[in-house]
């Protein structure tokens, strides 16, 4: 006859293969300003891409279109966020910040921007959700600016990614010293063949039919899964539970 103990393991293994299907959703916001508002809220883009995943997800976001970061702590961005009680934050600002200093900031663009968003991390490092836990943090790098007629002729291209280039190797240090993942949507975008038709006017992705922001939502709801599946037991981790459950009903 089964110990207790023999019923306890069977039920933790069992427990343990089906968490991925939780009854609860896993709440994820897209925080950020109109970049962030195409690839997640126009179109229903990440919730459509979350229904594909293995992992019930709700999709919300708090997007202030031409916000520099720190723009987005004062019109209360951050608040708006929290106060949705996330369980995952998908993170990208900067673009505005980026697009701005060559003429708004050109001596302290980079010590603006890197203090707001530190100041964005610390706010999440010290909210605790209802569920108990800190939000996972998915930090979105951010796209080049690009030479299109629609462009404002006050941004000053070359500085501008400039900029960019630098506040991508700094969230990219960041996810590195902090744990965050990091979400390399520079590289998604660049990549793609005539990936330049996918701008419209040199910062957003309407054109092509809106393929840059399609592939954004399809790539980062796999993130999502990808950060929020239970690691799998490991088989030695198996094997001990197994052993020991053979002992104790001897």
């Amino acid at each position: 006859m089964k110990s207790w103990f023999g019923s306890f393991v069977v039920t933790l293994l069992f427990s343990l293969c089906t968490s991925s299907v939780n009854a609860d959703a896993v709440r994820v916001i897209a925080a950020g300003d109109s970049i962030t508002d195409g690839y997640a809220y126009q179109r229903m883009r990440l919730q459509r891409a979350l229904d594909t995943v293995s992992i019930d997800c709700t999709a919300m976001h708090a997007a202030y279109s031409g916000r520099k970061a720190q723009d987005f702590i004062n019109e209360g961005g951050i608040n708006a966020t929290l106060d949705k009680d996330p369980d995952v934050i998908l993170l990208m600002l900067g673009t505005n910040d980026a697009l701005r200093a060559s003429f708004s900031a050109p001596d302290t663009y980079f010590d603006d921007y890197t203090l707001a968003m530190s100041s964005i991390f610390e706010a999440v490092h010290a909210f605790t959700n209802t569920r108990g836990e800190s939000p996972e943090i998915i930090l979105l790098n951010l796209i080049p600016v690009i030479d299109k007629p629609a462009l404002p002729g006050s941004v000053n291209i070359d500085f501008a990614n400039q900029a960019i280039e630098a506040f991508n190797t700094w969230l990219e240090q960041q996810a590195q010293q902090h744990g965050y993942s990091l979400f390399d949507t520079y590289t998604l975008i660049t990549s793609q063949p005539d990936w330049q038709d996918m701008y419209n006017d040199g910062i957003h992705l309407w054109g092509d039919d809106e393929r840059g922001y399609d592939l954004m939502a399809d790539q980062l709801a796999q993130q999502v899964e990808t950060v929020m599946l239970p690691e799998p037991i490991a088989a030695s981790s198996l094997m001990i539970l197994l052993a020991t459950t053979r002992l104790r009903q001897r």
